[in-house]
């Protein structure tokens, strides 16, 4: 990869592919010739598909290139520069409602617009020369949404370049972000970002209200290490990859995690930086350290999450005094759950009234705020949890911290 002073987070971002953890195989199709000629790839980071087309945004060859599904190389376009049309760093691609293609030129800090056949048509600034877009998606009614790397921040565009929108600050807390990578847009307009640095996924609404997040604490299939490839499916569930490497995980679009799967070579591991599914559902996912695209068929990935067979509280795993304070439960078919928080002195603090719930997990979110809307005091709490399924009333506790 080439380095900049100025994003030194990138260049740890992708080091840090070389610390995956090793998972059983399945079949996959896979074309992986590293070089610089056509067809060849060094650090591929993203993809996008349409119809047939597979654009790949090939980062150290500073260039797009396109395949068929089955691998086949059609065409490339882009040249090391910062002249319109070329690139440096290429970092995310998106298809368009016209069927154009939206590049985040990562080292130009500029957002490039060109037709299928990589003809030059726009581009404009991300922000600056402190910008560092990267993730990119688009809307069904057009608008564009990239991530910026640097800021921890999501800016919103419209198709010629126009700025509509921007959200979100680094840090650790509701709605900030530690270098953001993926992104990817629902049917229903709701915004989901890989918060890399933050090991979660959280979720917006287009016009940048907060609507939850999930992976920083929970089970150990749910918690998310260092996500980065986001792609939603047709049914609108999420699918991530994160530095687990060749784990694939779909939730649904309020984080329950409903399916997962391991589609790695067995005698390696890899983390997908990119991510992106086909209409029929199979999987494709960039490869930056081994140079290689792989693509997994539907059938072959997704199994099925055991269903808990029994009510329980996760361990908070929650880093104390940032943010809000988030409580996981397994739960083990429908019903109901809820949560009432007390002091050490035992006074209720916090209620959290009885919402519905299917089997799988359900997350509870306190910002340590209590029920008169005061800031809780520093200090230790207690969780008392219930769930009810029109039968028995199960109950389990725990504790939490506040710090300042």
């Amino acid at each position: 990869m080439k380095v900049s002073p100025r994003t030194a987070a990138l260049t740890i971002v992708l080091l840090s592919l070389s610390a995956a953890i090793h998972a059983p195989a399945l079949a996959s199709t896979r074309w992986d010739v590293p070089g610089d000629g056509p067809g060849q790839m060094r650090s591929p980071v993203a993809i996008a598909l349409t119809g047939d087309r597979v654009y790949v945004a090939d980062f150290d060859n500073d260039r797009i290139q396109v395949f068929t599904r089955s691998g086949q190389a059609l065409l490339n376009w882009g040249a090391t520069g910062s002249d319109p049309g070329q690139l440096r760093g290429p970092a995310g691609v998106a298809i368009g409602v016209d069927g154009s293609v939206f590049v985040t030129d990562h080292y130009n800090h500029r957002i490039q617009r060109f037709t299928p056949e990589g003809t030059y048509v726009a581009s404009w600034s991300a922000g600056g020369d402190d910008a560092a877009p990267f993730g990119i998606a688009v809307d069904r009614s057009g608008r564009i949404y990239v991530t910026d790397l640097e800021a921890g921040r999501v800016s919103v565009w419209s198709v010629d370049g126009s700025p509509l929108a921007t959200w979100g600050a680094r840090g650790h807390g509701r709605g900030e972000m530690d270098e953001p990578l993926g992104i990817a847009v629902d049917g229903q307009g709701d915004v989901f970002v890989a918060d890399h640095g933050n090991d979660r996924v959280q979720r917006f609404s287009s016009d940048g209200t907060w609507l939850g997040e999930w992976g920083m604490a929970g089970a150990d299939e749910v918690r998310l290490v260092g996500p980065m490839g986001l792609a939603v499916g047709g049914d609108g569930s999420v699918y991530a990859s994160d530095l687990a490497g060749d784990l694939v995980r779909r939730f649904t679009r309020g984080g329950d995690l409903v399916a997962m799967s391991r589609v790695a070579d067995a005698s390696r591991e890899f983390p997908a930086l990119g991510l992106a599914l086909d209409a029929g559902g199979d999987v494709y996912l960039a490869d930056a350290r081994r140079q290689q695209i792989v693509r997994v068929p539907s059938t072959q990935i997704m199994s099925p999450v055991a269903i808990p067979t029994a009510f329980a509280m996760m361990p908070v795993a929650q880093p104390l005094g940032r943010g809000p304070i988030t409580l996981d439960f397994a739960i083990p078919g429908p019903g109901t759950v809820g949560a009432e928080v007390f002091s050490i002195d035992g006074r209720r603090v916090h209620t959290v009234p009885g919402a519905t719930c299917d089997a799988g997990g359900y997350r509870i979110t306190w910002d340590a705020v209590t029920d008169e809307g005061h800031r809780a005091p520093v200090g230790v709490y207690f969780v008392r949890a219930h769930f009810d399924d029109g039968v028995r009333r199960i109950t389990r506790s725990g504790r939490v911290v506040v710090l300042r």
